[in-house]
């Protein structure tokens, strides 16, 4: 913005008072079409913001959404570990064959997210949209650290069945690993419990107002 000296020389006080209420005037309205292009500018940043967090939000939703799909038959799976191992504790010829170990991790981003913040785009949203938002990745964060946890017991519990001769295991192995299959079942349902929680809590945030 550029302030220019009158073209005239000033003679009176009215002289004067009117170039002070041209210049304020300008310089008025030069703010206020900076304000005006600076509000333009942040509110194309937030509906940016919006649309990749809601893309991401709903990609999540999908991801967890299958995970749902597939975690009774990953639970009943690991209830057939767990009932072959009691057997061959009770001595009994197993009714059992065939054991299927599997985990499959469920990857969730946050980059939208991580992005608003770094960049300052949400101090351009209303509180409670951020608020809706903070609830849902704070969520999310919880249910990846329980399948953190969930998967560090899956790998001692893969290792465990990793003997080339399952038939030969002794009692002492057989109770360490029933104690892993116990273990890996219960964070299993407490996944499964967090799961639920975080799809609804995503259909909340894709929710129109």
């Amino acid at each position: 913005m550029e302030i220019h000296p009158p073209e005239r020389p000033l003679h009176t006080f009215k002289d004067i008072l009117l170039q002070l209420t041209i210049v304020t005037i300008g310089i008025l309205i030069a703010l206020s079409l900076e304000a005006l292009v600076e509000w333009g500018h942040n509110r194309a940043l937030v509906r940016e913001a919006r649309a990749k967090l809601t893309q991401e939000i709903r990609d999540n939703k999908r991801q967890v959404d299958e995970a749902l799909q597939k975690a009774p038959a990953l639970v009943d799976a690991h209830k057939q570990v767990l009932a072959w191992i009691n057997e061959r504790l009770a001595h009994k010829e197993p009714t059992i064959h065939g054991l299927h170990l599997d985990y499959s991790q469920v990857l969730l981003s946050d980059s939208s997210w991580r992005t608003a913040e770094a960049t300052g785009v949400l101090g351009h949203m209303g509180y409670a949209e951020v608020q809706k938002y903070a609830d849902v990745y704070a969520l999310q964060a919880e249910a990846l650290r329980l399948q953190q946890r969930t998967i560090d017991i899956a790998v001692a519990e893969a290792q465990q069945a990793e003997f080339e001769d399952l038939e030969h295991l002794t009692d002492s192995e057989l109770q360490s690993w029933k104690q892993q299959v116990i273990a890996l079942l219960s964070h299993l349902r407490a996944e499964q419990s967090f799961a639920k929680a975080l799809s609804d809590r995503y259909a909340v945030a894709l929710a129109k107002p």
